[in-house]
């Protein structure tokens, strides 16, 4: 009897994963951001960078989080909203993709939220830029998430 449940659950659970988008909620500036939490391993305060000369305009340098090594990648110069220095509120979302994993500083982290799939609307040409490409948009009562392509971003501005 056991397997049966096990298999209801994961029809369950797959069929939640299917209707519903979770995604970490980030500010750069005044812009709101989101990426999958599918693509989140962890969210932590900013770690000493050491800088890396020649290096890409985006990345900021690498840090050692727990004897790994990864890139720091600065979204606010990516995103063209330079932000000067740390506030209390910047952190780093540790981002994991299909081959490497990477640091991206960031503003604030506002929320953790789940909406559903057809609550979020394809971007348009119209108004996707060329620097941070977007997967589609959440609009809210009082502002819009960007979710942004960070497939598309690393193989268009890192490989």
């Amino acid at each position: 009897m056991k397997g049966i449940e096990e298999d209801v659950n994961m029809t369950r659970a797959e069929k939640i994963n299917d209707q519903v988008f979770e995604f970490v909620e980030f500010r750069i500036g005044s812009s709101l951001f989101g990426i999958s939490i599918t693509n989140v391993r962890e969210i932590i305060q900013p770690l000493a960078v050491t800088k890396i000369p020649h290096a890409h305009p985006n990345v900021k340098g690498i840090i050692q989080l727990r004897g790994e090594v990864l890139p720091v990648i600065d979204f606010g110069t990516m995103t063209g909203s330079v932000i000067d220095e740390q506030g209390a509120d910047t952190k780093y979302i540790v981002s994991e993709f299909t081959d490497r994993t990477i640091v991206f500083e960031v503003c604030a982290v506002t929320q953790i939220d789940r909406v559903d799939v057809t609550e979020i609307e394809k971007s348009s040409n119209m108004y996707e830029g060329e620097r941070v490409p977007l997967s589609g948009v959440i609009k809210r009562e009082a502002h819009i998430v960007l979710l942004v392509d960070f497939e598309k971003v690393l193989a268009e501005q890192f490989d």
